[in-house]
Order: C-alpha cells, then sequence, then structure tokens
C-alpha cells in the first residue's frame, strides 16, 4: 500500500553543504565515535564528507545537529548492511539520500522500494520503515525528524 508513503526526488541534491546548530553522536553502533557537544561545533555549515564515518562490522549513525524542533543524523552503510526496522510514535522522520544507488527502503514489513542518491522518502508518525544497502558501494543518507524527543521503536 503507497498511499502512506511519501516519496520526493531532488536531482539538484550536491551532498556538499548543509545546515546545522551543532555537531554531537546522538547513537553510533562503534562507542569510539560517542562524543560530547563542543563549542567550537557551533559552525552551521559543513560539509558531509568531514562527518561521513564508516564500519566494515556495522552500520553508522553520527548525529549532525539537535534542535528544540528536530534532530538530524547522518547514517553511512557499506554494501549489505542495513539500518532495523524501526518507528517512531511521536515523530516524522525524512530520509535524504546523499550518495549510492542502490538502496532497499523498507515501508513496513512487506513493502520494499529501490533508493538512489537525490530522493528522498517520508515515514510519518508510527510508521514502519528501515533502509538496506544493496549494492556495491556505499550509501549515505541523511535523517531528519521531530519533534523531539524522538522516540525509536525497534521491531
Amino acid at each position: 500500500m503507497t498511499d502512506s508513503l511519501v516519496l520526493f526526488e531532488f536531482p539538484f541534491i550536491k551532498g556538499e553543504l548543509l545546515k546545522r546548530k551543532q555537531i554531537m553522536t546522538e547513537y553510533s553502533y562503534n562507542k569510539a565515535m560517542e562524543r560530547e557537544w563542543r563549542p567550537d561545533m557551533e559552525n552551521r555549515v559543513f560539509n558531509l564528507k568531514d562527518l561521513a564515518q564508516f564500519d566494515p562490522n556495522a552500520p553508522q549513525k553520527v548525529l549532525v545537529y539537535q534542535s528544540d524542533k528536530t534532530l538530524g543524523a547522518m547514517w553511512c552503510l557499506e554494501p549489505g548492511q542495513e539500518v532495523f526496522l524501526h518507528q517512531h510514535p511521536n515523530a516524522d522522520d525524512v530520509w535524504v539520500c546523499l550518495e549510492g544507488e542502490s538502496g532497499l527502503y523498507f515501508a513496513g514489513e512487506s513493502q520494499e522500494i529501490k533508493i538512489k542518491k537525490g530522493m528522498a522518502i517520508l515515514a510519518k508518525a508510527g510508521q514502519t520503515h528501515g533502509m538496506r544497502n544493496t549494492g556495491t558501494d556505499r550509501f549515505v543518507f541523511i535523517g531528519i525528524a521531530g519533534p523531539v524527543p524522538v522516540e525509536t521503536v525497534k521491531l
């Protein structure tokens, strides 16, 4: 069923600059990536290549910013890695693909949609979603969710 899924294409996205209020790591499968927010992280423009972090053993999630209304995170997936199926009961979640041609987006437990660079997807509050890199190259996307705090329920 696709009536609850909103899919956008943004052919103009270059993946170089995004705005942010602060940088910090919210969650990571790699404990070494965790760090506290620092005053020198107040820059509002950043190069995504400086933030991207990959691990051959697990997908990486780096919190890019958090405001009083929303938060943004970068997901970096090596080939074969996936973001587990989950829901946010209280928040919408928009994913924008910045790098890669072989993403497989899970809209619920039975619907799969091929995703590539320049596409965006909206998962409304309570909708199940996840992502898998089915290709041979890296896959990177930004997720923007709100309102905060964003609760995540793993399925």
